[in-house]
């Protein structure tokens, strides 16, 4: 039982979930051929890469370096070569190179399998680039891993895709751009076999919105992301959920709140033994404690933080709490401890110029020396502290800076006497004016009644006429309008445009009422096939639907065409067979190319109008379906749409699924002098009288 193609599709199957399982099977086994014995050495070694084991790993990659590859091992070879550089090693610029040489490799090669390990590849390189903080660099590589797993159809792949663009984009100051990439992911989260997965995107999404000071928002997702982890069992990300929790609520003024989901976020953490998590819960306690005016309870947080992060030697955390403790200091009136701690947190701050931190410090710095009655320095101090911000202001002696406070002293008290005097005022004024308030508070309610009232009423009017202008009225289906609306707004799906023999040019024929009692009858058939989401006639008696869910398109297009023939079969208006033209939605042919609703449905024209055309030379119902394949096709022309779509169809970037797959296809391109006769003698033909 040597190792064979099927093992090899088992083991990179499980290599990611179960290293331990392909070792146990195929370490010691043999390939049945050269090239199977080099995909079994390379499986293995990915083994190892997944269970951190150096030497093996190693000697693997010698061993590796003596055999002949297919390109799609050459590529797997120099992935493995380039996260054993980056991750064990910490060679980034060599990594860098190899993840590049091995897309290379694979640039040529269209299956499936190749187009995988191309996303596998891109998406590694992206990672690392933004970890290098080289954030365009890594927008790029991830656009195209995106691009990549979007023709793939991989949907799980997409989803980690998204959430990698998230992070790039987060990190590169780009907020609003990153939360949509981080939706994205959400709404394939389902599709990824990972139950943490959609918690991660919460918490990230929470942290996102904090950043921007949009706290609702991040409470909100933090309040998700909690409800994911919990029932999963894992409490570290949930503490860690907890504790964006905690932050937002002291953001939004409710201490309470804040305090009693850091505390939970504590004991997950106390019971994990996460020593700086922990460090880091109890120091934001602590900065609760001291905004609730609690600065007794906020020293004691801080000095258990203290000697956490101390003895694991974290500067940041360090350098944070000691801050943090400072202030507390000047909260209880302990100016000495203040000053001292605050003027050696000023000297580092200086050296790594910590702009932010330094203006900090001063100002605690001033607020202690202010307290032991050292005016001078005080306010020697806070000019240090407003020079960071504010352009330095013209130098002047310290009788100028006692002058200056002086004089803001003696505004400041003239305002809050005014201030005073005014409150008086009101005070008196306040009991005549109760009966005022109210008789206004009850005039305001009813107007305000009244035009809720109106607009209401204006509203379902504005809503019915924007139906009537979106709707037929004869058949209750909507218009080319409306579809456009559709089209704008569609994500996924399919775009069909359904023509029943001759009922779009049969109104002549039959009389404009049997038209319309056709066409009617026709959408209602329409509206009973459960998987069609919205009917619209661009054209009188001509139907477009669009599908949004996944079927078997082809097996059900077939089966309604045999049920419109059973239930028009001998009607005045059916007289030809049935047609229709499909394109997926969106259809994007090119990079990131999405055409615009007039397009969609002009280019499913197209493909209506060569249905068409095979259905009357076949006597046969048919359905054409026009589905880009290709990664990189030439742009569809708006002007010469046809022309171009044509163009693309001949040069195999646009495929054709046509219901039956014997028949030649034809477009309405220019055609010769002696077609052109023959095409013009069979019309004659079938416009004469019989």
């Amino acid at each position: 039982m040597a190792f064979g193609p099927g093992e090899s599709r088992t083991g990179w199957a499980m290599v990611k979930d179960n290293p331990e399982g392909v070792l146990t099977h195929w370490q010691n086994d043999q390939g049945r051929t050269a090239s199977l014995e080099t995909e079994r050495l390379l499986l293995v070694a990915y083994a190892h890469y997944e269970l951190n084991h150096k030497p093996e790993l190693e000697a693997l990659l010698t061993q590796l370096g003596e055999h002949q590859f297919t390109p799609q091992q050459q590529a797997r070879m120099m992935l493995l070569d380039g996260l054993h550089a980056a991750s064990m090693r910490s060679e980034f610029d060599y990594a860098l190179q190899q993840f590049d040489a091995a897309n290379l490799t694979l640039s040529g090669l269209d299956d499936n399998d190749s187009l995988r390990l191309q996303v596998q590849i891109l998406t590694r390189a992206g990672s690392l680039l933004r970890y290098l903080e080289r954030l365009p660099e890594a927008i790029e590589r991830l656009g195209q891993a995106r691009q990549r797993a979007v023709a793939l159809g991989d949907k799980a792949t997409l989803a980690e895709i998204e959430r990698h663009l998230g992070r790039a984009l987060r990190v590169a100051e780009q907020p609003r751009l990153a939360a949509e990439h981080y939706r994205s992911a959400l709404s394939l989260a389902e599709f990824v076999d990972n139950p943490r997965f959609p918690g991660w995107l919460e918490l990230e999404l929470a942290r996102l919105y904090r950043g921007i000071n949009e706290y609702g928002r991040a409470l909100e997702h933090a309040h998700n992301a909690a409800a994911t982890f919990e029932p999963l069992n894992e409490p570290l990300y949930l503490a860690n959920a907890l504790s964006e929790l905690g932050t937002a609520y002291r953001e939004l003024g409710e201490p309470a709140q804040s305090l009693h989901h850091y505390m939970l976020a504590l004991d997950l953490q106390l019971h994990e033994e996460s020593v700086l998590a922990i460090a880091r819960t109890r120091h934001q306690i602590a900065l609760t404690y001291l905004d609730a005016g609690e600065p007794d309870k906020s020293l004691e947080y801080l000095q258990l933080a203290l000697q956490a992060v101390t003895e694991r030697e974290h500067d940041k955390l360090i350098f944070a709490t000691r801050l943090a403790l400072s202030e507390t200091y000047l909260s209880l009136g302990r100016w000495n401890d203040a000053l001292l701690l605050a003027e050696q947190l000023l000297v580092q701050s200086r050296q790594q110029e910590d702009k932010p931190n330094e203006r900090t410090l001063l100002m605690v710095m001033a607020e202690a020396n202010r307290a032991l009655s050292r005016t001078e320095q005080a306010w020697g101090q806070l000019r240090q502290a407003a020079d960071i911000a504010l352009p330095a202001p013209a130098n002047g002696g310290l009788s100028a800076a006692n002058q200056l406070a002086e004089q803001q002293l003696r505004n400041q008290l003239q305002r809050q006497g005014e201030a005073l005097n005014e409150s008086k005022q009101l005070l008196n004024n306040l009991q005549n004016q109760r009966l005022l308030i109210v008789l206004l508070l009850v005039a305001l309610s009813l107007s305000l009644l009244l035009l809720w009232h109106r607009h209401r009423h204006k509203g379902s009017q504005l809503s019915r006429l924007h139906d009537e202008v979106l709707t037929l009225a004869d058949t209750g289906a909507g218009n080319r309008k409306a579809l456009f609306q559709h089209l704008s707004a569609s994500e996924s799906g399919y775009l069909v445009l359904l023509k029943l023999g001759d009922l779009p040019t049969s109104e002549l024929r039959t009389g404009q009422a049997h038209f319309t009692q056709q066409r009617q009858r026709l959408i209602a058939l329409l509206k009973e096939e459960g998987w069609v989401d919205r009917l619209f006639e661009p054209n009188l008696g001509l139907v477009a639907m669009t599908i949004q869910q996944e079927i078997p398109l082809e097996r059900e297009m077939l089966r309604l065409f045999d049920r419109l023939q059973r239930a028009f079969r001998g009607q005045k208006a059916f007289s030809g067979p049935i047609s229709a033209g499909i394109i997926p939605l969106p259809f994007q042919p090119g990079a990131l190319l999405r055409l615009p609703p007039e397009q969609a449905l002009e280019l499913t024209q197209l493909a209506l109008w060569s249905a068409n055309d095979l259905a009357h030379r076949t006597d046969c119902d048919q359905f054409v379906q026009l589905r880009p394949v290709a990664l990189s096709a030439p742009l569809l022309n708006p002007e010469q749409l046809y022309a171009s779509a044509v163009k693309g169809i001949q040069h195999g970037v646009i495929r054709c699924l046509v219901s039956n797959g014997q028949e030649e296809l034809r477009w309405p391109v220019e055609p010769s002098a002696p077609e052109d006769s023959a095409e013009r003698q069979d019309i004659s033909a079938q416009i004469a009288p019989e």
